[in-house]
């Protein structure tokens, strides 16, 4: 069992550049990274940013921590390589395969849309999930990100299909939500601790949900 660093332990790795540390630290600097792409009062600054450089250098500011102790080469380095610690961090969320299966026997088209790089198409094959979709589209290939309407455009230009019939359904308020709304689509948002319920905002509790919804609004 590796021990928990603190969140100033985290902070300093980050900051020096040391990124070859525990699993944990990489977890606490992931689920760092998404309370800053899922904050909302940023959404107005930096909703266009279409660079893993912008974005890093928006997510070290947010945390305080000095953008000019990185030389640019660092700089890129330390992107590329969080970028790859996230994609092999990442999990199937419970439910997801019991979920893909009844989409699947409904016919329903499925699409993947991550912001991660190709590190998360690891995730797909060892859980034996990719076949589910007909389209999967990483945002690093396309140099556009979650919530830049584009990508969305992409995903379903690559579907064959018509927004009209489409629903986005993610856990990123920022990324998500917003992506799907700024692209005139349905959007629901998987809001495990329901806390932006108080927003008034179409979500479930956990993607097991999905199947009963969409029965319950005629989506099917």
């Amino acid at each position: 069992m590796e021990p928990e660093d603190s969140l100033n332990e985290v902070l300093v790795k980050f900051s020096k550049y040391e990124l070859n540390c525990s699993n944990a630290t990489i977890r606490a600097i992931i689920h760092f990274s998404d309370y800053y792409w899922s904050s909302s009062n940023e959404l107005a600054q930096d909703m266009l940013i279409t660079d893993d450089i912008d974005r890093l250098n928006c997510f070290i500011k947010r945390l305080l921590i000095d953008v000019k102790l990185f030389s640019p080469q660092n700089l890129c380095d330390l992107s590329n390589r969080l970028i790859t610690l996230i994609g092999k961090e990442s999990e199937i969320i419970p439910g997801a395969r019991t979920t893909l299966r009844w989409c699947t026997n409904k016919n329903l088209k499925l699409a993947l849309l991550s912001n991660k790089n190709g590190e998360v198409g690891e995730t797909l094959q060892k859980n034996k999930i990719a076949d589910f979709f007909s389209a999967i589209v990483f945002a690093h290939e396309l140099g556009v990100w979650k919530p830049n309407p584009y990508i969305f455009y992409h995903c379903i230009s690559e579907m064959n299909i018509d927004k009209s019939n489409c629903l986005v359904v993610g856990d990123s308020l920022y990324s998500d939500y917003y992506g799907g709304l700024l692209s005139g689509i349905k959007t629901i948002l998987i809001d495990k601790f329901r806390i932006y319920k108080c927003l008034g905002i179409r979500t479930l509790g956990n993607i097991q949900e999905l199947g009963m919804f969409l029965e319950e609004h005629d989506m099917i």
